[in-house]
C-alpha cells in the first residue's frame, strides 16, 4: 500500500534485492526483499518503507511508499514482503524481476501493535498487508494475544494471501480469519457486503481490553471509526491508517 505524509527521509538508502516476485491477484503483486548491509534493517509490525527508483518518481511526488506486509523473524540479512498494487506504482515497479536491486529506505512510521489480550484487524484492499504483519507478529510473541482478521475484497480472487490466511486459522486456534466479499458470488458461502457490516458480531467475541487496527480506504476507516464509538469501543483502542 503506498503511504504519504513523509517530506524528508533521514534513513540512507541502502540496496535491496528482488528474491521473490508472485501475483496475489490479478490486480496485486508481492514483492520479496532480502535487505543485507550495516546498520541492519530492523522494523515493527505497521511500520512502512520507501523505494526510491532511479531519476526521482515525479508523478508520485517523490518516493514510493509501501507498508511491509511481514514480522521481522530474525532472518539475516532480513526479508521484507510488500504488496504492489495498482494505483501504488505498481506501473513503475512493473519491470522489476527476481534478481533486480531496488533502493529502499525506512523503516518509517508509529503504526503499531500494544500488549493486549486481543486484536482486530480490520482491512480492505493493500490495507490488508500492515495487518498480516500484525498477525504474523501477535502470533509470534510470547503472550496468548487472540488476533481476528476481518478482511474485506471485491471478489474471492481479490482476497489478498486468501489460502496462507484460512491454512493459518485452522491450525492456529488464536487465529480468527473472516474474509467478506463486496459482490456476490453464488459459489462464495462466505460473508457478504462490506466489513464494517460485520463488526459488531466480531467485536462481541473478543475480550475486554481489545484493540482494533483498520486500514484501507478512507471511506472504509471512517465507517470503521463511526461504527466502533456506536459500539462503545474506546478510541483510544484504535489505531487506523487509510488511503485516497
Amino acid at each position: 500500500m503506498r503511504r504519504a505524509g513523509a517530506s524528508s527521509l533521514s534513513d540512507a538508502v541502502r540496496q535491496a534485492s528482488v528474491v521473490r516476485r508472485r501475483k496475489l491477484s490479478a490486480r496485486v503483486s508481492e514483492l520479496t526483499l532480502e535487505v543485507p548491509g550495516a546498520p541492519a534493517f530492523r522494523w515493527h509490525a505497521g511500520q512502512h518503507l520507501a523505494i526510491h527508483l532511479p531519476g526521482g518518481v515525479p508523478t508520485h511526488g517523490g518516493p514510493l511508499w509501501y507498508s511491509i506486509a511481514s514480522a521481522w523473524d530474525g532472518t539475516d540479512p532480513p526479508r521484507v514482503r510488500l504488496a504492489i498494487g495498482q494505483g501504488t506504482g505498481g506501473e513503475l515497479l512493473a519491470p522489476v524481476r527476481e534478481g533486480d536491486e531496488l533502493g529502499i529506505s525506512g523503516p518509517y512510521g508509529t503504526f503499531a501493535l500494544p500488549p493486549t489480550p486481543a486484536v482486530l484487524l480490520v482491512g480492505v484492499g493493500t490495507g490488508v498487508a500492515p495487518l498480516r504483519a500484525f498477525a504474523e507478529e501477535a502470533l509470534a510473541g510470547s503472550a496468548d494475544a487472540k488476533v481476528t482478521l476481518l478482511a474485506g475484497a471485491r471478489t474471492q480472487d481479490d482476497l489478498l494471501w486468501y489460502d496462507e490466511f484460512a491454512a493459518l486459522a485452522a491450525r492456529n486456534e488464536r487465529f480468527r480469519y473472516v474474509p467478506v466479499l463486496s459482490r456476490s458470488e453464488t459459489e462464495w458461502a462466505g460473508l457478504a457486503g462490506y466489513v464494517q457490516h460485520h463488526l459488531a458480531d466480531e467485536v462481541s467475541r473478543l475480550p475486554s481490553g481489545f484493540v482494533v487496527r483498520a486500514c484501507g480506504s478512507e471511506a472504509m476507516v471512517e465507517a470503521v471509526l463511526a461504527l466502533l464509538a456506536e459500539l462503545g469501543v474506546p478510541r483510544e483502542r484504535v489505531e487506523t491508517q487509510s488511503y485516497s
